[in-house]
């Protein structure tokens, strides 16, 4: 029973909820569009922390709207002053659905452990652009 609770303890979870803040678009000749983004949003996660969410970054879609490139900074900042700073991956996907991970590379406070760990995320947006995003750490 120690185990599988010490286990549980070292999952951290979480659920963003943001919106799409800028999103601007440049369609290039080939038909596929790079993308400049910005989002916000707040995040909960299951050690209690509640705080803020930003991202910004780069996107290449491919003609039929699958994306192929991102190049992007994550940052979660609780209200207690923790942060947690990654950068993302997305595997090939819809640009309007998908899945991924992310690397974190600078943490503190009560989010100090998981500096250096690989992050799952599933990502989701809304017609009005609004984004649903939930994972975990291990």
């Amino acid at each position: 029973m120690f185990l599988n609770a010490q286990l549980f303890a070292d999952k951290y979870e979480f659920k963003i909820m943001g919106n799409s803040i800028k999103n601007d678009i440049l369609e290039l000749p080939d038909k596929s569009k790079f993308n400049i983004f910005e989002g916000k949003g707040a995040f909960t996660d299951n050690r209690g922390n509640v705080g803020d969410f930003s991202s910004r970054g780069v996107r290449q879609t491919d003609k039929d709207g699958i994306l192929i490139r991102l190049n992007a900074v994550l940052v979660f900042k609780t209200n207690e002053g923790s942060e947690l700073w990654a950068y993302p991956t997305r595997i090939k996907s819809e640009l309007q659905v998908g899945a991924g991970y992310f690397d974190v590379f600078h943490s503190t406070g009560n989010l100090k452990n998981l500096f250096k760990k690989k992050c799952q995320y599933g990502l989701t947006v809304t017609k009005e652009k609004s984004f649903l995003m939930q994972g975990f750490c291990k």
